[in-house]
């Protein structure tokens, strides 16, 4: 008979990938003696320079599998060429982004050499935003924990969607109803009028 123990031993571990931002945060107000932040400008934080330096380049995963599929008989070569026009230009557009790591790297280092701090432009602040990858193992039972959360959600979005439409019938029946009856009391007023011309002809 399986115990609870054993069940935690066979449970399956699964490497799972998240992205940890770094808002970029300004520095503290300078000081007596610093130089002051130009007008339009934002002076990046120590940590904000830490976590940009700190940011790691990647090749594109999986390169070597997806020419492989060359050799696979059971891709056929427009099927080949098709997945391969489109996993080219994933790497380029995934070069592109670590090269501006890279540049974006280099410039900070150049600016903390000539000047001891980091000014950025007030508009393009954001875009020094740093996002480290971080590999974590999961139980089966905690991925399956994530996706019933975002389960819940859509379930939630739904519920307020039909509550809202419901809502939107319950409106539109009410505006009939009382079309009806401002249509009857109209008959009733036609009604009358025509029992006092009734009563006038006699």
């Amino acid at each position: 008979m399986a115990t609870a123990d054993d069940a935690k031993v066979t449970r399956r571990k699964v490497r799972m990938v998240k992205a940890v931002v770094y808002e970029v945060e300004a520095a503290a107000t300078a000081g007596e003696g610093d130089t002051p932040v130009a007008e339009g400008k934002v002076r990046l934080s120590q940590e904000s320079v830490d976590a940009i330096l700190a940011e790691e380049t990647k090749p594109y995963p999986n390169m070597e599998y997806f020419r492989s599929l060359k050799d696979n008989p059971a891709v056929p070569p427009e099927l080949y060429e098709k997945t391969m026009r489109a996993v080219r230009f994933a790497a380029r557009s995934h070069d592109k982004v670590q090269q501006g790591i890279l540049r974006r790297q280099a410039w900070i280092r150049s600016e903390l050499e000539e000047k001891g701090f980091v000014d950025v432009d007030q508009d393009k602040a954001a875009t020094f935003t740093a996002v480290h990858w971080k590999e974590e193992l999961m139980t089966d039972d905690e991925e399956d924990d994530d996706d019933d959360d975002e389960d819940e959600s859509e379930e939630d979005d739904e519920f307020d969607e039909k509550e809202d439409d419901s809502d939107n019938e319950d409106d539109e029946e009410s505006s009939d109803d009382e079309e009806e009856t401002s249509e009857d009391d109209e008959e009733t007023s036609e009604d009358e009028g025509h029992s006092d011309d009734d009563e006038a002809t006699v």
